[in-house]
């Protein structure tokens, strides 16, 4: 029945372990199971991950995975030595993790994501590179054979063996998390799925993950009212093909599921959106887009740039920040860099 699920089974974090009645930010001794010992934290770190957490979100990675893949390895390895000082508590890719669906570009995605593996968990999204060109319909992509589960694995996927379509639980020290990621330009059966998941799961606070829904105007992507819009999904598809953009994911599953509080998306190169909505119990929604592939005309392959989402509930604050771990640079912008407040 829907809402009888609960958040009972997050992924559970070298730094954050919750089972069996430990306090949230203690790490028990030999590191909670049967992985590698990890260091107890100190007091301070412990009280300070109660406090708050970050999202590490990497938007399109496809020219990193074409030519520039020691960026990419920057970034995971990066999030890998950062996650118990940041607090790290997943991270989620925006699709086009390869900018053809070559082998030798799947391997280099491969290579970098995996060594986010055991140390912090991940959420894989797919964007319309990650296909064979005009062949999105037909699930032709390499995605499974690199990628046939993320580690810890997700809690239910629409089709059996595609990560395409998945939703996972993770453990905050606040709370937990529902997180569902849908393909691009996804059917109405998927998103049938997604509702039926938001719904089972409706006590639990939920981030939608897709690749094309926000538009750098800070509009969604609307087919019927904004052809002006560039990189609309509908404009890869035929008239009467079952896909959604942005404005229809809204309509179908964004708004009408009150447990949605976030909605990350990539795609769109002409810079960074945020856009704030209220949903049909008049909650807000925040929606963000970012993509740094284009940056100083892809000067290498968008400069290492990932988001990282700052969550504070002590003081009922989100901030979002933009560093990149190959130039150890911030951008500072409004764009980029921002706080909003936030109800927990």
């Amino acid at each position: 029945m829907a809402g009888n699920a609960v958040c009972s089974f997050p992924l559970r974090l070298p730094w954050l372990v919750r089972p069996g009645g430990r306090r949230p930010g203690r790490l028990p001794e030999g590191g909670g199971g049967g992985g590698p010992r990890m260091p107890k934290l100190t007091r301070m770190q412990a009280s300070a991950m109660e406090a708050g957490w970050t999202i590490a979100i990497l938007p399109d990675t496809q020219y990193y995975s074409k030519s520039y893949p020691y960026v990419f390895t920057s970034q995971t390895n990066w999030i890998v030595s950062q996650a118990q000082t940041l607090h790290i508590a997943l991270v989620i890719t925006l699709g086009d993790l390869v900018n053809k669906n070559l082998a030798t570009q799947w391997q280099v995605a491969s290579g970098a994501l995996h060594l986010l593996d055991d140390n912090v968990p991940y959420v894989i999204t797919t964007g319309q590179h990650d296909y064979t060109w005009h062949h999105w319909l037909e699930d032709d992509t390499l995605i499974n054979d690199y990628f046939p589960t993320t580690v810890p694995p997700p809690l239910g996927r629409f089709l059996e063996n595609h990560i395409e379509n998945t939703y996972y639980l993770f453990s905050t020290p606040s709370t937990d998390w529902l997180v569902i990621s849908i393909q691009w330009a996804p059917t109405d059966a998927v998103l049938g799925w997604a509702d039926g998941v938001l719904k089972d799961y409706s006590t639990c606070p939920a981030i939608v993950v897709t690749h094309a829904y926000l538009y750098c105007d800070s509009t969604r992507y609307d087919h019927l009212n904004r052809p002006d819009q560039k990189e609309n999904p509908h404009k890869h598809f035929a008239s009467d093909a079952d896909i959604n953009d942005g404005e229809e994911i809204w309509q179908k599953l964004i708004k009408v599921n009150s447990n949605v509080r976030f909605v990350f998306s990539g795609h769109e190169r002409c810079g960074p959106g945020f856009l704030v909505s209220n949903n049909d119990n008049g909650l807000p929604v925040y929606q963000m887009v970012a993509n740094y592939q284009d940056l100083k005309a892809r000067k290498n392959g968008g400069n290492g740039y990932l988001r990282l989402v700052e969550f504070l509930p002590d003081i009922h604050e989100v901030r979002v920040k933009t560093y990149s771990p190959w130039t150890h640079l911030y951008k500072t912008d409004v764009k980029n860099q921002f706080s909003f407040p936030y109800s927990f």
